[in-house]
């Protein structure tokens, strides 16, 4: 699941959710993409200005591109100034204060939960690699906030690493954490340039998840699986594991 300005992915993971091995070339056959009926600006994402706001925010401050603060060795030598460090402490505030702000909390859908329910009970190691600017120990919180923490075994963030998907170096970190190797993992993600590109030059078998986004057709990107729906995630897993 991919935070990274958009909704939360599964993946190998399924977002970035490793799993183990099993069969390729099976799942749901990619097929005409479906329309979807667009959404007031506002309904759909409540928060579109605070997020503008933030992403502004912290764009000016680490700037822009693949490379996050973390990767950025003028970053660090920028943190010895006390002022900057300063700046830096007050920007973590007005997001921790922003993130407390929002109403109602965040939560994720009985069909989102159930998906990971269908992956654990399979023995399915699950994890989340995510492209985000908020800092890491806010997002952690975010998972807390949305019963997300103890269904993941493992969570990432560029923001934490300093590399944003698709550099295969943070897919690499969520594979080391748990012991999976890229040829066993499946990767469930809705961004064909970030998600599927990304897992899928590292050697994982991948997943776009229509259901969240299927408006994108970058040239040269093909996803092994499509998946309209949570139900064919599972189903795709179960072949992969056969």
């Amino acid at each position: 699941m991919g935070a990274g300005g958009g909704p939360f992915r599964l993946g190998r993971h399924v977002d970035g959710v490793p799993v183990r091995r099993g069969a390729h070339g099976h799942g749901v056959p990619r097929g005409p993409r479906r329309p979807r009926a667009r959404e007031p600006p506002g309904r759909r994402h409540p928060h579109a200005l605070p997020r503008a706001l933030r992403a502004a925010l912290l764009g000016a401050r680490h700037g822009r591109g693949d490379r996050v603060p973390g990767d950025d060795p003028r970053r660090a030598r920028s943190l010895r100034d006390p002022a900057r460090r300063r700046r830096a402490r007050e920007l973590d505030r007005f997001l921790e204060a922003e993130h407390a702000a929002w109403e109602p909390p965040r939560v994720l859908g009985s069909p989102t939960h159930a998906l990971l329910e269908g992956l654990h009970g399979r023995g399915l190691k699950l994890g989340l690699v995510s492209n985000a600017f908020d800092p890491g120990w806010l997002l952690h919180q975010d998972l807390e906030q949305m019963g997300l923490a103890d269904r993941l075994d493992f969570a990432v963030f560029s923001s934490e690493v300093g590399v944003r998907k698709p550099d295969p170096r943070i897919f690499r970190r969520a594979l080391d954490a748990l012991g999976v190797e890229p040829e066993n993992a499946l990767f469930v993600g809705d961004r064909l340039y970030e998600d599927v590109r990304g897992a899928g030059e590292l050697g994982m078998t991948t997943v776009q998840a229509l259901w969240f986004r299927a408006d994108e057709h970058p040239a040269g990107v093909e996803p092994d699986h499509q998946a309209f729906t949570q139900l064919d995630v599972l189903n795709i897993a179960r072949r992969f594991l056969a």
